[in-house]
């Protein structure tokens, strides 16, 4: 039997929509089998998909395909969404604060590029992560412009610094999930008040053991949440999106994702835009006033920078 051209490209654009649809819906059921969780992620990628199908039916007059497929591609797209619609803030009433978080890339060597976005950024706060004793060595050039430091190198991709032009009242570094990484716990004084600040980095989810050290991670950090004093600023490389088990988790601790009403910002990975996903977050307590939200350039790391412009209230 000889299929027509018409017919091949049906039966093409089917299975591709098929797929599609079948991994979004799995990524709801995250909690059954690891696997499931890390089809959460691509939520963007399953729209473009769906809707490039459902415009070759509809083109194609299939009309319970396309109906079938919209309704998938509706369903992600309710998911993407809410991270555009805007949300009203109260104007600062205090200073405006910049925080910039970066995930620099352990093996880059690129230091010129990130010591030179640090200064045209003119963050008060900067925290960055796979930070190795290069990297240390590298940023001793900003000991003049952010005196107060406290961070972890490491030979893996643990590493974690946090430099402040404001001096801390208190800081620690802490380690947590399985492994013991290190992640750092600080609060200084802004506007007169107190700001916890925590920063950390998740393992990426490789295999059923690395997603689940990753999650118990993400668990102990849960935890820990209420037993700091807000308001709190959350930030770091977590390896899941806002859509992952994990994360949703994570904010019912009362935290709020700093995406919203800025759109989904995607940070990783820089090489491929297709696949690109928002792994590198910042979550907020009440307290917090989110002003902006954008990604940094590149600079030589498998990540975008976000800088994160915000008041307190």
């Amino acid at each position: 039997m000889h299929l027509s051209l018409d017919q091949l490209i049906f039966f093409f654009v089917a299975l591709v929509a098929l797929s599609a649809g079948m991994l979004s819906l799995l990524g709801f059921f995250g909690r059954s089998w690891w696997v499931f969780d890390i089809f959460s992620h691509f939520r963007l990628q399953y729209f473009l998909i769906l809707t490039a199908s459902t415009l070759i039916f509809a083109l194609g007059r299939y009309t319970l395909p396309t109906l079938g497929v919209a309704c998938l591609a509706i369903i992600n797209l309710v998911l993407i969404l809410v991270f555009y619609r805007k949300i009203p803030h109260p104007p600062a009433r205090g200073r405006t604060y910049r925080l910039l978080f970066s995930n620099v890339l352990g093996t880059n060597k690129r230091y010129e590029d990130v010591l030179r976005l640090i200064d045209t950024t003119d963050a008060d706060i900067v925290l960055l992560v796979e930070t190795t004793h290069a990297w240390f060595r590298a940023l001793e050039s900003l000991d003049g412009a952010y005196p107060h430091r406290q961070g972890s190198a490491r030979t893996d991709n643990y590493g974690i610094a946090l430099l402040s032009r404001l001096p801390f009242s208190s800081t620690e570094v802490v380690t947590l999930g399985p492994y013991r990484k290190p992640s750092i716990i600080a609060r200084l004084e802004l506007d007169g008040k107190l700001l916890t600040i925590v920063g950390t980095h998740a393992p990426p989810p490789f295999d059923r053991q690395s997603t689940e050290i990753r999650d118990r991670q993400i668990a102990e950090i849960i935890q820990l949440i209420p037993t700091l004093p807000d308001p709190i600023l959350l930030a770091g490389d977590f390896n899941a999106t806002s859509w992952s088990k994990g994360i949703r988790d994570l904010l019912r601790t009362g935290l709020r994702d700093s995406r919203l009403g800025f759109g989904l910002q995607p940070s990783w990975p820089t090489s491929n835009p297709f696949l690109r996903v928002p792994i590198d977050h910042i979550f907020v307590s009440p307290g917090v006033n989110i002003l902006d939200r954008r990604l940094g350039p590149k600079v030589g790391s498998d990540h975008f920078p976000v800088i994160l412009d915000f008041s307190l209230d």
